[in-house]
């Protein structure tokens, strides 16, 4: 029997123990991307890519929040555009560094499909509502006896709590992709990795959401997480995409003026900086960067002064156009210029899993932390790892957390719980797949191969007279599927499975829609069959 692609990945993937960091960082080059029967010209990573890009959960990331909301400006970024940069700055990278840029673009693509709507407020909110943080949720699902139990009810709900775009990503990706056989695209294991390890797996010192951690298996190879250079090129794109359009999002949309910006870059460390900074970089203390500085000599502009930019005040297009640059510019080259160096270290890893694991007993949830010896690669290095992380500290405080933004949250967050609500209280309001989902979710968690089936009830008119009985009338124990199979009903797990898929729902909307059926729920609309 031949050697199918993931068993060759797993197996070079193990055959590593023991070699410097440019063995691990191109690791991609040195199997065969191709698999059996697809074209001469087409490699598995190119087939990645084009699954993410042909997708519909991607053409919805043009309708979701960056920073600001959906059509608040036409300039404005969107998750959609946020990702098309990010691959470009991640195959610029790529290139530079000897990567493969098809994977680049397959990870970028992909980094952000798990993204709610309304950006970051909306993925807190769902994870706070998945963490039964909504005392009104919880009384409409009646799980409030369970929450205050300390037995196997309880637990049972701690195994399904959770959400994080990345990890939600790869819940698409692998369970969630209606196209596919099984519903999963069934991408590489080097482009899922990419994609779930392109941002932190864990809010702060929180723990893994236990819903989620069945998903790591998938990417271990003799005890390592597997990963490649690709992986940690998206990540550093991202952060870097991101300082770029946020100072030019500000711009655009009229939040901050040229000389504000100048002011941000140019201000010293103030004491109120220092106490927030310093107890995670206590290199701050003593420094106070021009940042302006920084950038115009990584760019080789001579004269290297804030007088070379205050010329371009007067022009404010010009303006907007250069700083950005300046910024990509600056961070991509540092970046690069600091892996080639690291690259030609002989050196051997002395631990090349990107995560290092706790061990697990009965019924507790997977606790990890970053190896030090990959999460060093993630980032920049020297004054200029020190200013990127001043610069990110000013633009929360003048952008992230402006009354523009602020409101726009709060806004978001406010439509978000009223939807969970509604379609909590009455789950008939959603759509017709979203409901055949509950069933779908509820037979995983049981560990039922009917999961798959296509279709799952023999008559589609079916699936709303089931559910129905199984959410709200007690008498029923079991019911029928495809195929005239008898499945029992476990009222808990069954509500379980119906939250899960009401965040899926929500989860997987633009802003626009989500607004939509805000209205359509609470407010007059006088066409409801829109």
């Amino acid at each position: 029997m031949s050697e199918t692609y993931e068993e060759r990945v797993r197996k070079t993937f193990a055959g590593l123990a023991g070699r410097p960091l440019k063995d691990y960082f191109h690791i991609s080059a040195g199997i065969n991307k191709r698999t059996k029967g697809m074209q001469s010209y087409r490699t598995v990573f190119m087939r990645d890519r084009d699954r993410i890009l042909y997708s519909r959960n991607l053409l919805r990331l043009a309708g979701k929040t960056q920073v600001y909301g959906d059509g608040h400006d036409d300039h404005a970024r969107n998750r959609l555009t946020h990702s098309l940069e990010v691959a470009q700055i991640g195959k610029t990278i790529a290139k530079a560094l000897g990567l493969d840029q098809d994977l680049v673009e397959a990870i970028a693509l992909g980094h952000d499909l798990g993204h709610t709507p309304f950006g970051h407020a909306g993925e807190r909110t769902i994870d706070a509502i998945l963490s039964y943080q909504n005392k009104k949720i919880n009384t409409k699902l009646g799980i409030n006896r369970y929450l205050a139990d300390e037995g196997e009810d309880r637990l049972r709900l701690k195994l399904h709590e959770g959400f994080k775009h990345n990890w939600q990503s790869i819940r698409i990706l692998e369970d969630l992709s209606r196209s596919y056989q099984n519903f999963s695209m069934e991408l590489t294991l080097f482009a899922l990795s990419g994609i779930l390890f392109h941002s932190t797996i864990t809010y702060g010192k929180r723990e893994i959401p236990a819903y989620y951690s069945k998903y790591l298996q998938r990417l271990q190879a003799d005890g390592h997480y597997i990963w490649s250079g690709e992986c940690l090129a998206v990540a550093i794109a991202d952060k870097i995409a991101q300082r770029h359009h946020d100072i030019e999002d500000a711009l655009s949309c009229n939040y901050l003026t040229p000389k504000r910006i100048i002011d941000v870059f140019e201000m010293p460390i103030q004491e109120y900086e220092r106490r927030d900074l310093v107890k995670e970089m206590p290199e701050f203390a003593e420094a106070d960067f021009r940042i302006f500085d920084l950038m115009l000599t990584a760019n080789k502009i001579k004269g290297a002064t804030r007088r070379t930019v205050t010329n371009y005040i007067s022009d404010r297009n010009l303006f907007i156009q250069a700083v950005p640059k300046y910024i990509v510019n600056w961070l991509t080259d540092s970046y690069i210029q600091r892996m080639k160096k690291l690259l030609t270290d002989p050196t051997p890893l002395a631990n090349p899993g990107i995560l290092l694991e706790k061990p697990q007993e009965d019924g507790e949830q997977m606790k990890v932390r970053y190896n030090p010896e990959i999460s060093r690669l993630m980032g920049f290095d020297g004054t200029t790892r020190l200013a990127d992380k001043l610069l990110q500290y000013r633009l929360k405080n003048v952008i992230l957390n402006s009354r523009s933004v602020k409101r726009m949250d709060g806004r978001g967050e406010f439509v978000i719980k009223r939807l969970f609500e509604a379609y909590v209280t009455s789950p008939q309001q959603m759509s017709d797949s979203a409901i055949e989902s509950v069933f779908r979710e509820y037979l995983r968690s049981q560990g039922n191969p009917l999961a798959f089936a296509r279709p799952l009830f023999d008559d589609p008119a079916q699936v709303r007279v089931t559910f129905e009985h199984c959410y709200a009338k007690e008498s029923w124990d079991n019911f029928s599927a495809a195929q005239g199979q008898r499945i029992e009903v476990d009222r808990l797990d069954f509500k379980l499975a119906l939250l899960r898929t009401v965040a899926d729902y929500i989860a997987g909307m633009t802003d626009s829609y989500a607004e939509r059926e805000y209205q359509k729920l609470y407010g007059i609309c006088q066409d409801m069959s829109q």
